[in-house]
């Protein structure tokens, strides 16, 4: 018997095709929200499992009610307006190809970080603003497509990938890496990551006066204004909070127009940058670089 046979004989197979409607290579789950009327599709042939077009929670449903998850190598979610990559994927330890393009995902759950055997991860055409963590920490990617999204920074995490070979990021506003690397493969991109962590910012703790009356901030006083600050709260509408962090806070918010720049200061050369990435792409004065390949 072909291998392709061996496929189709599993009790995953054999429980899907059970419930088949009318087209034989599509499974139709019952949809309780319609009275059993089915308005979504589930396609499986082989070891590939399509779970285009499907909300959210019919995406768990399935991933979840998946007898033997094992057997799946392939699975794709493209087209399925989610805002981020669910973490119920994770049952599919043997999975080598995630195609998760054209939604609008912002977020990737930390659970796909158990997918050891993962290869290729298809993020293209989404919302994504910084490179997942939980993107870093899969270590078995050779292929990462993330054309077409909002990155402007490539984070150091990426240097976790040991096994990657193609990077794709066309489409995203890249500042750093310089654009420029960025189009001359993984080996130019990691190079300049690995500059990138060697650099020290001696003014990533510092933090300005606003007043001149000198306010200085307790303990208590300190955790209040940075709860209210963190939450949004709208501190002149409510009598409870007292009037000298008030007072504060206003003197803060009116001297936000006359405030310097951010500024960031190179720990190596001593250099000030007023951009974030002018200060992960400058080249140090007071030393050499040394290239490390990979």
């Amino acid at each position: 018997m072909s291998s392709d046979s061996e496929d189709l004989d599993t009790p995953c197979f054999r429980l899907l095709s059970s419930l088949r409607k009318r087209n034989p290579d599509t499974v139709q789950p019952p949809n309780h929200r319609t009275g059993g009327k089915t308005d979504y599709k589930v396609t499986i042939k082989g070891k590939e499992m399509d779970l285009g077009q499907l909300n959210i929670a019919e995406i768990e449903r399935c991933c979840q009610e998946c007898p033997e998850p094992h057997v799946i190598q392939k699975v794709s979610l493209h087209q399925t307006s989610l805002s981020y990559v669910p973490g119920s994927l994770q049952r599919f330890r043997n999975l080598c190809y995630l195609n998760c393009s054209n939604n609008k995902i912002k977020f990737v759950s930390c659970h796909l970080a158990e997918l050891r055997n993962l290869k290729v991860l298809d993020l293209s055409n989404n919302e994504i603003e910084d490179v997942p963590i939980s993107v870093c920490l899969i270590t078995s990617i050779r292929i990462l497509d993330l054309e077409h999204n909002q990155i402007e920074y490539l984070p150091t995490g990426l240097l976790e990938l040991r096994k990657l070979k193609d990077l794709k990021l066309e489409g995203n506003p890249v500042l750093a890496p310089p654009p420029h690397v960025c189009e001359m493969g993984v080996d130019a991109i990691f190079s300049a990551l690995w500059d990138q962590e060697r650099k020290t910012d001696l003014l990533h703790n510092w933090k300005p006066y606003y007043s001149a009356d000198k306010i200085t901030l307790m303990p208590l006083f300190k955790i209040c204004v940075e709860t209210i600050l963190r939450h949004r709260i709208d501190f002149n509408s409510m009598d409870t909070i007292p009037m000298s962090i008030k007072k504060y806070l206003t003197l803060t918010k009116t001297s936000n127009a006359t405030r310097l720049p951010p500024l960031q200061k190179c720990g190596n050369c001593l250099g000030y940058f007023s951009k974030r990435h002018l200060f992960l792409n400058h080249k140090c004065r007071s030393k050499t670089v040394l290239h490390v390949s990979r």
